[in-house]
């Protein structure tokens, strides 16, 4: 905690076997939301190599596995772009498929402003925003016709990923980075 703000930083040493450590915020077995608006306001850090990201999976993740139990990524970012992803996954729609569904919205001061990164969810549809401007949506009937799997708890995580197969490894002279989260609202 910095200035009343929760930092989860990405950092470049040696633990264990790992070459970076971070950290996450994980409600699984806390708590857990069927539907509502969920928003995070927070500076998004732009490295190469860095995947911050705000995402809700359901419980039924240790029953049904994944894809199958639905996640919804209310907000991910990679690298240095100035592009945030809103996506779901499910058994039909998902990335191992190149199925999924997704909108994006470009934004040019992710990592010097704070922004507020939301998402709408019922019964019937998804609604990503922005900055409480709308740029994406998801509706059931559009999608669906039996499987919508976003009828259950969902639990939120909050992390910032090092690496992996989307952003790519950071660069040789990574340090350090500042995932930056002022508020987290949940309302149902």
């Amino acid at each position: 905690i910095k200035n009343n703000n929760l930092i989860i930083q990405g950092i470049k040493e040696n633990y264990q076997e790992a070459e970076y450590t971070s950290g996450r915020i994980n409600t699984n077995g806390k708590s857990t939301w069927k539907y509502g608006r969920f928003e995070v306001r927070a500076k998004i850090p732009k490295q190469k190599g860095v995947w911050p990201a705000i995402w809700l999976l359901s419980e039924t993740v240790f029953t049904d596995g994944w894809p199958n139990c639905g996640e919804i990524d209310i907000m991910e970012h990679i690298n240095n772009e100035n592009i945030i992803y809103g996506t779901i996954h499910s058994e039909e729609y998902n990335h191992m498929t190149n199925t999924q569904i997704g909108g994006n919205v470009t934004v040019n001061d992710l990592d010097s402003k704070f922004h507020t990164f939301g998402l709408e969810w019922n019964s019937e549809s998804l609604i990503w925003f922005l900055d409480d401007q709308v740029y994406h949506r998801v509706d059931k009937k559009d999608y669906f016709k039996d499987e919508w799997p976003f009828d259950n708890d969902y639990f939120l995580i909050i992390n910032q990923a090092i690496g992996g197969f989307w952003p790519g490894e950071p660069n040789e002279n990574f340090k350090k980075t500042e995932y930056i989260i002022d508020w987290i609202k949940i309302y149902q």
